[in-house]
This record gives structure tokens, C-alpha cells and sequence, in this order.
């Protein structure tokens, strides 16, 4: 489907899209609110200072889509993978990303997670200097070996989350919940 033929679609109020294949789709500047994307395919798409609303991405495809400046709020992305997604300027805060596999997402430490529900979620190995997770759900995350140089963990909640390797020095971690967290071998000077 085409940028307009979906434009055209949403302003005549329809609102559930599931499966639909908008790869390569290119929008700018657009706000969408209250659709269901489950299981679409949006590889390669680029979603340039587009605002999204309380849209349901569950198990949707995004390899190598391109959202810089785009802005989040009320969606549910559990279970989607981000491989080649640029992810710089995003801001995700509140969202849910449950099982997400973030390992092959670039510029990750560029966006804004905080508040979200990243419970299960795959950042391993991932530059995460400085990024802000202030009072995100980190639950069973693997973020092993990760760099969180610099990170706002504050409040953030990281309960049995594999952090086996990861680098937190100079990271904010106040008032973190390190509960049955996997600490060996983690760097948490300050």
C-alpha cells in the first residue's frame, strides 16, 4: 500500500491495518493515533518527526526503518525486532517494548526510554552511553556486556536483568531496583 492510499484510508476512519505490508512506506511530519499496525511489515520505512499515538506495532517488522525525531507515546512494540532500525532522536518514553530485540538497533543510546516497559528485552552488547531510562521496567533484560557509561537509571527497575559484563560507571543509579540482577564482572564505579 502507497503513502496516500493509507493516508486516505485512516482519514476515512478505518483503523485496523493488520498485516499490511507498507515497506519502503516514507511519511513526514504526520501524527497517527489509535491504529492497529499488528504484525505489519514497515521494513525500510521512514518515519521522519512523525508523532504516533497509542498504536499497537505488536510483532510488526521494522528492519532497517528510519525514525529519526519521531515521538512515541501509549504504543505497544513488545516483540518486535529494531535490526538496522536508526533509532537517533526517537523519543519512546512510556511504551511498551516486552521482548524486544533491540541488539541490532543503531544509535539506541541517542533515544529516550524512560518510563518504558522493557521487560525480557534483548540489549546486549549495545552502546547505551547516556541514554535516559529514568524509572524504565527492566525486568529480565539482557544487557550484558552492554555500555551504559553516563546511563539516568534512576528508579529504573532491573530485576533478574543479566547485566554480566556491562559497563555502568559514572551511570545515575539511585533509587535502582538491582534485585536478583546478574551483576558478575559489571563495572559500577563512579
Amino acid at each position: 500500500m502507497d503513502r496516500v492510499a493509507f493516508v486516505r484510508q485512516i482519514q476515512a476512519g478505518q483503523t485496523d491495518f493488520p498485516g499490511v505490508d507498507l515497506a519502503g512506506l516514507r511519511m513526514s511530519g504526520h501524527s497517527l493515533d489509535g491504529l492497529s499496525l499488528l504484525g505489519a511489515n514497515l521494513s525500510g520505512a521512514s518515519f521522519y518527526a512523525t508523532r504516533f499515538l497509542d498504536i499497537d506495532f505488536r510483532k510488526t517488522r521494522f528492519d532497517g526503518a528510519a525514525w529519526r525525531n519521531a515521538i512515541f507515546r501509549d504504543c505497544d512494540l513488545s516483540g518486535v525486532s529494531f535490526v538496522d532500525v536508526d533509532l537517533a532522536g526517537v523519543d519512546l518514553a512510556g511504551c511498551r517494548l516486552c521482548e524486544a530485540d533491540l541488539r541490532g538497533a543503531l544509535n539506541v543510546h541517542q533515544a529516550i526510554l524512560s518510563g518504558c516497559k522493557l521487560t525480557g528485552a534483548l540489549l546486549s552488547h549495545q552502546l547505551l552511553a547516556d541514554i535516559e531510562l529514568t524509572g524504565a521496567e527492566l525486568s529480565l533484560c539482557d544487557l550484558s556486556s552492554a555500555n551504559l557509561v553516563g546511563a539516568n537509571l534512576r528508579t529504573a527497575r532491573l530485576t533478574g536483568a543479566s547485566l554480566v559484563g556491562a559497563d555502568l560507571r559514572c551511570s545515575d543509579v539511585r533509587d535502582v531496583s538491582f534485585r536478583d540482577a546478574d551483576l558478575r564482572d559489571a563495572d559500577l564505579r563512579e
